[in-house]
């Protein structure tokens, strides 16, 4: 899938993106996505990050 950041996805028509940064991964999602689905996303990447890394790892909201 062509675009922006370092990994893409499609969660219900809506592009999701990843791009490895200093601190860690910014996801961008481009599009009209619930904000239930779209917290239940980064929440399940997160843990399976945590669980592939074996290090704590959060995610935080920069904006809506």
């Amino acid at each position: 899938m062509d675009g922006w950041g370092d990994h893409r996805i499609r969660v219900r028509d809506v592009d999701v993106s990843f791009s490895a940064e200093d601190v860690g991964w910014q996801v961008s999602i481009e599009g009209d996505l619930p904000a239930n689905v779209a917290d239940d996303l980064v929440d399940v990447v997160t843990r399976q990050i945590t669980a592939h890394a074996g290090l704590s790892a959060v995610w935080v909201l920069l904006s809506e």
